[in-house]
């Protein structure tokens, strides 16, 4: 019973390294700013969980107060802050969420008269050949 629990995990095992080497992630620079307040207070304000405070001075904008019934607009501060991303793809000759590989025939995707959709991984014939 024990070898055929090792048997499973090592067969789940080396399909989850296979599955990851057909993956070509890629990360992605994520830009925003932090809320326009007053500039002594913008030192104390902190980028969202991830993302780090990348301008050493901060940039010059507007924000509202209200004064009982009245609207004030005043000169404020705010942060650009960065954080990455990523972003799931899979490597040329692969498809769909498991990163499956395309159909081959002797060798070649789609037996090198066509690519494979990414989406679902049928062959797409070259226009020269339909």
């Amino acid at each position: 019973m024990s070898y055929l629990l090792i048997l499973g995990l090592t067969v789940l095992w080396t399909s989850h390294i296979h599955a990851v080497s057909n993956r070509c992630d890629a990360p992605v620079k994520v830009l925003h700013k932090t809320p326009c307040t007053s500039c002594a207070a913008s030192a104390a304000v902190v980028c969202a969980r991830g993302f780090g405070k990348i301008t050493q001075n901060p940039d010059s904008c507007k924000y509202v107060v209200e004064i009982g019934s009245r609207q004030i607009e005043l000169s404020g501060c705010s942060h650009s802050c960065q954080g990455f991303t990523t972003v799931q793809h899979c490597c040329p000759g692969f498809w769909g969420s498991l990163c499956l590989p395309c159909p081959s025939w002797s060798g070649k995707i789609c037996n090198g008269y066509g690519t494979c959709e990414s989406g679902n991984g049928t062959c797409v014939c070259n226009f020269l050949l339909t």
